[in-house]
């Protein structure tokens, strides 16, 4: 699966899910064959134009850990992907299932990758999944020139950047009321 900003591998195919925050995306893939699934979260931080710094979301998400992950944290350790730093932790549910985690801080977002499945198939089977993501990089002072879809206007932004919709028009006049 590729997107704008990142690329992995899943068994299956991988669908972007509605979400009614501006600031999201997801995805979801489902592996039935042995129970387990494949999610991404994609949270924008805004922390270039806001007075909280991405360290300032560190704390937040770190913080937030042992209230939004189910059951018990295993592990937890520092990890890197790309030059972007992170956590990957690994947590068992009270039901006895694993699930793993790796938080991902980039310019822009923080991604969550997560992997779910039965009993001990993600504790056994999650590297290649986790080591198959790639996020895409780019100086923050190399600008180029990126034009709006329906090409009415270009602006210089860095080469890391992302501009949701881009690739289709969203308008009121679209769609039927």
């Amino acid at each position: 699966f590729k997107s704008d900003l990142f690329s992995l591998k899943v068994p299956g195919k991988m669908f972007e899910t509605p979400t009614s925050e501006d600031n999201q995306r997801q995805f979801f893939s489902p592996e039935l064959t042995n129970g387990s699934y494949f999610s991404v979260k994609q949270i924008s931080h805004y922390s270039y134009f806001t007075e909280l710094k991405l360290n300032d979301y560190k704390l937040k998400v770190d913080s937030l850990l042992y209230e939004s992950i189910p059951g018990n944290i295993i592990q937890k350790k520092q990890v890197e992907k790309n030059g972007f730093s992170g956590l990957d932790i690994l947590n068992q549910t009270a039901n006895g299932n694993f699930q793993r985690y790796q938080i991902i801080y980039t310019p822009l977002n923080i991604f969550i990758f997560k992997m779910g499945g039965k009993k001990d198939f993600v504790k056994n089977q999650s590297d290649d999944f986790f080591n198959s993501i790639q996020l895409k990089t780019g100086s923050e002072d190399d600008w180029q020139k990126v034009t709006s879809f329906k090409g009415d206007f270009s602006v210089k932004v860095p080469q890391y950047y992302h501009i949701k919709n881009n690739n289709r028009i969203t308008s009121l006049y679209n769609h039927p009321e």
